[in-house]
Order: structure tokens, then sequence, then C-alpha cells
């Protein structure tokens, strides 16, 4: 299953947020919207066009029928380049930037893969193979690609600069720190190095110089407003909350920035069709501008009133702002024009949960899952539902059905760790958490959840870790406070 396709069926698109920001939980109904908040392509299916056994095979796409016309012509166009000189990075390279800029990222990750075979000088492949495998949940990897990059190509800054974040998601901060530091050597004028370190200077309490690298970083771009955030977070790890309130505002919805490779020139002519409308619409989105992402929803239905990703993608959007009218009428619509389609159903369930009509959402759920079997999202949104519903133990198999379709999904285990909490049941919760951190260290949730169900299960050595990687991420929590509390309430005790 293609990476397009995984995307409409809801796997979560995973917005960047900003730097010691922590991840918390966001409603059921809400966190199914946004499952399906992503452009909707179709079956990609892989094959491979066979060469000669020392040349990548050039990749290619079996099921064309469910992709949109502009992009299937790009891509094939660049198909066509690539078996014409197999032999070239360079026409790999190009493929993967087309399927990458259209959402399509399995098929990306193994065109830069064939790439930096052919041409394992060149970093900007590897460096791509990284981003994309970063993109599918698979960090550790994506770190590991980065550490190699960093070691071969020392004065390539994208490459030292993305390291960075990924040993930050791996909570390595003395990798990320070495990381950004270089950074900063290769572009001393560049904010994102002085931004990365600050990062690690609040995850390590370091708040006065977390403080002054902010600062410099805004002074010397002010438009990048991650740096506002982290010097909310240090003035605020520094007592001073008067100061911490408007910087933490001005960078409350802001994204991380990374540094251009070369082939980002390209990217914008390869950005194109539908695919390109939605993910612009998720860029407003990631930023808070819910209403500048229907905008561009909304004028894309003008002229694709027939397009069901366009209509899906709306009446997600409309779900999100609490427009049920609209969103009902459109996803009828949709329903209408394409009743086998999993994914509104995925949206018509949302709706239903929004609205407390639970009977109905459990109906579209289960349509949901009919239609889409092997769609995690699908079972997802079922497990919603029968949770709400108080059936946990189906709830847990429609869970499990979805880990195994998508097990490196943390939202999968943070559902199953919900259960297990509310039900008493203290080692299965912990366990799950624990899983859901190892992907998303830096999930606040997983580790504040933990915490409490270790120390019910009595537990107090696994109650210290929760604790301690919950006061990495963010100290001053109230929530991190009173687990605090607990565990020293708990070592008092005879």
């Amino acid at each position: 299953m293609s990476n397009q396709r995984a995307r409409q069926a809801g796997r979560p698109a995973r917005s960047a947020r900003a730097p010691g920001k922590p991840h918390n939980q966001r409603p059921i109904g809400l966190i199914a919207v946004s499952l399906v908040l992503v452009a909707a392509g179709g079956i990609v299916i892989l094959h491979f066009y066979r060469s000669s056994p020392s040349v990548p095979d050039v990749v290619t796409i079996a099921n064309r029928k469910d992709i949109d016309p502009v992009v299937l012509r790009l891509i094939e166009r660049e198909i066509e380049r690539a078996k014409a000189d197999r032999n070239s990075a360079e026409a790999h390279g190009r493929l993967g930037v087309a399927f990458q800029s259209n959402a399509m990222i399995r098929e990306a990750e193994q065109c830069f893969a064939n790439a930096a075979a052919l041409n394992p000088s060149e970093s900007v492949w590897l460096y791509r193979q990284a981003v994309c495998q970063m993109e599918l949940g698979d960090n550790v990897r994506s770190f590991e690609l980065l550490k190699l990059i960093a070691q071969r190509h020392r004065s390539f800054a994208p490459g030292q600069h993305r390291l960075g974040h990924a040993a930050i998601l791996l909570d390595d901060l003395e990798s990320a720190e070495t990381a950004f530091r270089r950074t900063i050597e290769l572009l001393p004028m560049s904010e994102l190095g002085y931004i990365g370190l600050a990062d690690v200077r609040v995850r390590q309490r370091r708040y006065a110089e977390a403080r002054d690298l902010a600062a410099k970083a805004i002074a010397i771009e002010p438009r990048n407003t991650v740096a506002n955030y982290l010097l909310g977070l240090s003035y605020r790890g520094l007592g001073d909350r008067d100061r911490a309130k408007p910087e933490l505002a001005t960078g409350s919805s802001a994204k991380p920035r990374f540094l251009p490779d070369r082939m980002n020139r390209i990217e914008a002519e390869f950005r194109v069709g539908v695919t390109a409308v939605v993910a612009r619409a998720m860029e407003f989105r990631r930023a808070g501008r819910l209403d500048l992402a229907a905008q561009t929803l909304e004028r894309a239905y003008q002229s694709h009133s027939d397009d069901i990703s366009i209509i899906n993608n709306l009446a997600a959007i409309y779900i999100d702002t609490s427009r049920m009218a609209e969103a009902g009428r459109l996803l009828d619509l949709a329903k209408r024009n394409d009743p086998a389609n999993f994914s509104i159903y995925i949206n018509l369930a949302t709706l239903d949960i929004r609205s407390n009509n639970l009977d109905s959402a459990l109906r579209n759920a289960k349509l949901a899952t009919a239609h889409g079997p092997s769609i995690g999202a699908a079972h997802m949104i079922k497990a919603d539902v029968l949770t709400l519903l108080h059936r946990f133990d189906e709830a847990l198999d429609s869970l499990s059905q979805a880990a195994k379709l998508d097990a490196r999904n943390p939202d999968v285990l943070m559902k199953q760790g919900d259960i297990y909490l509310k039900t008493q049941r203290w080692n299965e919760a912990r366990r799950m958490y624990a899983l859901a951190a190892q992907i998303a260290p830096q999930n606040l949730v997983a580790h504040l959840n933990g915490g409490v169900c270790a120390l019910k299960a009595g537990d107090m050595m696994e109650a210290r870790s929760f604790l301690a990687a919950a006061e990495r991420i963010d100290p001053e929590n109230e929530k991190v406070k009173r687990l605090r509390e607990q565990v020293a309430q708990t070592n008092e005790s005879p």
C-alpha cells in the first residue's frame, strides 16, 4: 500500500511541533478527523522495471486509476526519464522527489535508496532517504542514516541540522547538541542551529543559556517563531511568567524549519494537482490557520466539485471547526458518488461522535472497516466508538487489528493503554504506554500515564523512569509536578 493511500486511510500525518512542546492527546473525535485530513490518493502498487542485476530497478506504479491525472502525468514522465537512463542517480532521485512532493513516501524512499546506491558520494540522496524514513515513522533508522551522512559529509549542513532533530526525537541530547553546534559552525548566520541548541538547553533545564540562544535566533530571523516559543519556555523555567506568556503565545503554532538541499528548487514544479492543494491546506492546519485551510479547499472545490478527496477533506476541516451541517452535506455527497470509500465512513463516524450519535457512529465505523479492512485508521475509529460505548474488550480487539496493520503508530498503543487504564489493568496499561514512549519519546502523556500506572502496580523503579522522562520534556507542567509529588509520597510511605 502506498503512502498516498495510507494517508487517505488515516495514518496520522506527523505534524511538526515547536521544539520542546509536549505532545498532548486530543479528543477522540478530533483525532479521527486528523486521520483522514490528508491528500487522498489511491492504491499505488509498486512493481519494478527489470534491468541488469547491477542497476537498481525503476520504481513504477501498477494501479493508476485512483491517482490525480495531473500527478500521474508528472510521475510517468519522470519514470520514463529514469528508464531511459537507469544508471543515473539524478534520474532516480528526481523520480523520488516527484513521489515525495505528492505524498507517496514509500515510493520516494525506494527511489532515493536507488540513487544513493548509484552515487554514494552524493549526500542529498541518503539525506532524502532519511527524511522519508522519518516521515514513515522509523525514527531510529532515520537517525542511523543521518549519523552516516554526518560522518561522510561533515560540511553538509542540512544533514547536520536534521540529525539534531532526529536525536531529540530519540532523547539523545548529547548527539543533538553536537549536530546543532556543527550546524552553527557551518552556517553562523542562520537562526536554525541556535534554535536547535536552545531546544537542547530547555530540555536540560539550562534556561539562561536557552534564553540567550533563542534571543540570538530571533535577532537573526524574527519571523521564525519557534525561537519565540523556546524563549517563552526559557522565561518560564527561570520563573518569569509575565515575559513567558507573550512569547509562548507568539510561538504556539510554530513548526520547525529545515535547511534546504539542492533538490528543493524542483519540488515546487513537482507539487501539482489535488495532492498539492490538500498539502497546502494541511500546512495551514498545522499552523493553526483552519480558516485558510478551509478557504484553500473551498476554492479547489469550486473547480473540482466531483473530486472525492477535496470533498472529504473539506468536510473534515468543517468538522474540525464545528461546522457540522456543512460537513454532513459534503459527506452525504461524497457517499453518493463513492459509496465504497472507507475514508468517507471514517469522517462520518467522526461527525457522529462529535454529535453524540453513537449508534450511527458505530454503523459508519463498521462500514469503514468493511470497505477498508486493511486500513488501521478504520479499526481505530471503530475502537473509539466502542470505547465511548464502554464496550472495552471489543475496542481492544479493534485496536489489536489496527496494531497489526500499523505497528509503529503510537496512537494505537496510547488508545490501548487508555482502555487498560480505565479498566484498572495497570500492568497492561504501563506496558502500552512504555511502547508508545519508545516510538514517540516526546509524548508527555505516555510518560505521565505510564508513571501513574507503574505507581499503581507498585513498580517504583519504572515510575521514577517515567517521571524522569516527563521532567526532561516539561518540568514545569502541572501534571508532571503532580506525578513528582506522588512518587515522593510513595517513597516516604512505610
